[in-house]
């Protein structure tokens, strides 16, 4: 997803809140996210955890 769309969710008042990070770069639960997301039909499934550089 890209960055617009990630503010976007963000803005959404179900959605998971933060839950660590700074404001400038929040960290969310990725449990909760990834249901979110399934929920809102924003993904149709999930492969696993993206790989972090």
């Amino acid at each position: 997803m890209g960055r617009a769309t990630v503010a976007g969710c963000r803005r959404r008042t179900d959605f998971p809140g933060r839950i660590d990070g700074s404001e400038r770069h929040p960290e969310s639960d990725r449990p909760a996210v990834v249901a979110w997301l399934l929920a809102h039909g924003k993904i149709t499934f999930y492969t696993g955890a993206a790989a972090r550089t």
